[in-house]
């Protein structure tokens, strides 16, 4: 993502100091691309004018979101759930199209068959 310009916030509870090393042992510490890396505080802030939310760990701070949170603070509701933590059809009823390993809601259905229509056109 980062090799085709999106701009990326991380956060993680335990993982950000080596995230952060990683990072910069990968690309380099002066590479340019890193200024499109964003890490936060809270994981909250990661979702500000986010297109896409990912998940890709079960912390116990990510089991139950404030989902009209996510839907208000995101630019686009989209989650997509790398651990099947949560219920496609409850973020469907709060407006959230939903893609998890192996299922998704009718929103993300729409996200997934119409991957190049703008997200405000189908949520």
């Amino acid at each position: 993502l980062l090799e085709i310009g999106a701009k990326v916030s991380v956060y993680d509870p335990v993982a950000m100091p080596e995230t952060q090393g990683f990072m910069q042992s990968y690309w380099g510490a002066s590479n340019p691309v890193l200024s499109q890396l964003n890490y936060v505080d809270k994981p909250i802030d990661a979702l500000n004018d986010a297109d896409v939310l990912v998940l890709v760990t079960e912390w116990k701070c990510f089991q139950n979101p404030n989902l009209n949170d996510i839907k208000t603070r995101m630019r686009h509701a989209i989650l997509l759930d790398g651990r099947n933590i949560y219920d496609p059809w409850q973020l469907q009823e709060s407006g959230i199209a939903y893609c998890g390993i192996g299922r998704r809601n009718e929103l993300g259905e729409k996200l997934l068959s119409h991957p190049h229509q703008p997200a405000t056109e189908w949520a």
